[in-house]
């Protein structure tokens, strides 16, 4: 019936038809909810329900993480690893052409 979101450390979760709906009228894409899901904070809420947020705090934190990860993806270019059989880095190198 609802769509599905990845919750991390719980699996999958569904969506309410409520949740699609208001999802659609208020521009919020599945990728948003999902990220939300995966690093927000849960806050407890009445009836047993959770709310989960993502604050500046956490924005600006991940943020962070993401462009020092960039840079490193970066760094990476031209680089090789060569890895023995049982999984011992021998050594590493810059590629040739």
């Amino acid at each position: 019936m609802g769509r599905k979101a990845q919750n991390l450390g719980e699996g999958t979760m569904k969506y309410t038809r409520h949740a699609e709906i208001r999802c659609k009228q208020r521009g919020i894409s599945p990728e948003v909810v999902d990220l939300i899901l995966a690093q927000g904070k849960p806050e407890k809420r009445s009836g047993g329900a959770w709310e989960i947020r993502l604050c500046g705090k956490e924005k600006v934190e991940w943020i962070r993480q993401l462009r020092r990860f960039i840079q490193v993806i970066d760094g990476s270019k031209g680089k090789g690893v060569l890895v023995s059989g049982d999984g011992e880095v021998i050594t590493v190198y810059h590629l040739t052409r």
